[in-house]
């Protein structure tokens, strides 16, 4: 869902959700937009398409998408390798999964390890497959976050506590996320939105 920011040229600024600016009518001055004085751009979303998480940690809820997201719901963490195949760990062991991560955000890129992300994923992986076996699975414990952990050990890609990397990491990017979707639904209730 593309959230847009509209200008007119007597300082109106509108959100909107819709691309048919044709039939609308500035709430400020009620000229229509099909007359001139208006430029439109996309508001940036935080949101990533899988086929755009190459070499990175990303996070999404644990149930539903962001747009159903609420403060304090569980989110899921994975590492998605050069091709956006992203592998996690939950209940069921390690998975690796070409869909159902759209819309996820991306809290950490590898670009400089890029040429060699994939050998150092397959790495990891392999080596730490009994540590990460479903039977191990534990939400408090030992658990989806703790294989993003462990992964940056491997890599020595710093040493984090869970906290640091939130921190660093997470929280910024959720925020916006949140920042985001507050938006969105502002604007599905109300059509429009003068800012």
């Amino acid at each position: 869902m593309v959230l847009y920011c509209l200008k007119h040229d007597c300082g109106a600024r509108l959100l909107v959700l819709f691309t048919d600016f044709r039939l609308l009518t500035c709430p400020r001055c009620h000229v229509g937009f099909k007359y001139s004085g208006w430029e439109s751009e996309s508001v940036p979303s935080p949101f990533v398409d899988q086929s755009s998480l190459g070499c990175a940690i990303i996070i999404k809820p644990t149930r539903g998408d962001f747009l159903s997201y609420g403060v304090g719901d569980d989110l899921h963490i994975g590492i998605s390798n050069s091709m956006s195949v992203v592998h996690s760990y939950w209940m069921n062991g390690i998975s690796s999964e070409c869909a159902g991560w759209d819309k996820s955000i991306v809290v950490c890129r590898f670009d400089d390890y890029e040429d060699r992300f994939d050998v150092l994923l397959s790495s990891f992986l392999r080596e730490n497959a009994e540590s990460f076996e479903g039977e191990f699975y534990d939400d408090s414990r030992w658990n989806c976050f703790d294989f993003a952990m462990e992964f940056l050990r491997f890599i020595n890609f710093r040493r984090y506590t869970k906290i640091d990397f939130v921190s660093e990491f997470v929280q910024s990017s959720l925020n916006s996320a949140v920042k985001y979707n507050m938006l969105v639904r502002r604007v599905k209730d109300r059509g429009i939105v003068l800012l």
